[in-house]
């Protein structure tokens, strides 16, 4: 189902309200920036133009990756300080685990995250030079795991970057991790990000990085308390508090949109909700990187893959849903599929009026 940018832009203009969601950001500061301007989100000087009629919702994972985790989260705590609760942001799992090294004793730090908050604290850049941590910039990222996929149908990081990453001593992490601490509290951060939710609703939709949790006993609201509650605690082993693969956590479960029409029907139901979108797994739906996808016009895949290089977001509009893609993201999924078909600027994924 697809059709042009013109029908999205007519639409746009009768619209009393819209959803913009985006996925899975990961420091990708100038992909970002891109899709809310295709969004006409924001004015020529980068400020909040949408008004009171539009939400923007960021399905969690904004940082590591890329190299501009802060320039991200800078920009959507500013324009959540502009539009309010127009701009909603969730916590993904890789803010979960960024979460789990600065509130406990570990050494487990993402360093294009840590670079990118070296900027504004002397020590840890003194660090990181010191000790030449290496830096993969965002530009770099995007073109290795290219090539990666292309070459292996894997997208994996450079082998000598890992090898790099793999001999920075202990300790030095662990100093990493406790300058990155205090820089985030300095420039209240930390504070921000836990206070971020893990779902929302509105309406009959409901947001999720990685999806609703398939044991979960109480609506959004109940699930965001408790989430909230056993984070603040500490309680890392809590299942909702897993940040990698189990079906009880909001940030980290996969493959429950598999289960069949009619479970899936049942577990949105329980949340109080008809339709769902959701980050973190991009090749969801149709198992294709970069192309965003729906499944009984109830669950839409919002990650198009920012650190693959292809920039793309949902557009939920009078009834229907829109996915649409920036011009540097379609020449980049044409470079990695050059036999499937190419991606429109604009392709309509669900219209409720056709489906009645």
């Amino acid at each position: 189902m697809a059709t042009g940018f013109f029908d999205l832009q007519a639409s746009r203009a009768e619209a009393y309200e819209r959803i913009v969601v985006v996925g899975d950001i990961h420091g990708c500061s100038a992909g970002f920036l891109r899709v809310l301007r295709l969004a006409e989100l924001l004015d020529e000087r980068g400020r909040w133009q949408a008004g009171s009629h539009t939400y923007l919702v960021v399905c969690g994972d904004m940082i590591d990756e890329g190299s501009e985790s802060r320039g991200v989260i800078s920009l959507l705590r500013s324009l959540q300080q502009q539009a309010k609760d127009r701009v909603i942001v969730l916590l993904g799992n890789h803010e979960l685990l960024l979460l789990r090294t600065l509130l406990s004793d570990s050494d487990a730090v993402n360093w294009e995250t840590v670079h990118s908050w070296a900027d504004v604290d002397e020590d840890l850049k003194a660090l990181l030079d010191d000790n030449a941590v290496p830096m993969l910039r965002t530009a770099t990222m995007q073109q290795w795991f290219q090539h990666s996929l292309i070459t292996t149908g894997r997208v994996d990081y450079p082998n000598d970057y890992l090898a790099a990453c793999a001999r920075i001593p202990q300790s030095i992490a662990k100093t990493a991790a406790h300058l990155l601490h205090r820089a985030m509290a300095k420039d209240g951060t930390l504070s921000w990000l836990l206070g971020l939710p893990v779902a929302a609703q509105l309406g009959d939709w409901g947001f999720f990085h990685g999806g609703p949790p398939s044991d979960f006993s109480g609506d959004i609201a109940a699930l965001n308390r408790e989430f909230t509650a056993q984070l603040m605690a500490h309680q890392w082993n809590h299942p909702l508090l897993d940040p990698y693969a189990g079906r009880s956590s909001p940030t980290a479960t996969r493959g429950w949109s598999n289960d069949g029409e009619e479970n899936v029907d049942a577990l949105l139901r329980s949340y109080g909700i008809n339709q769902v979108a959701f980050g973190h797994a991009p090749g969801a739906i149709n198992g294709i990187f970069g192309r965003l996808a729906q499944r009984w016009g109830k669950v839409f895949k919002a990650d198009s893959y920012f650190s693959l290089g292809v920039e793309g977001f949902l557009e939920i509009i009078v009834g229907k849903v829109w996915a649409v893609y920036s011009e540097e993201g379609r020449c980049v999924y044409h470079k990695l599929y050059p036999d499937h078909p190419p991606l429109r600027q604009a392709e309509l994924l669900w219209d409720g009026e056709r489906c009645k």
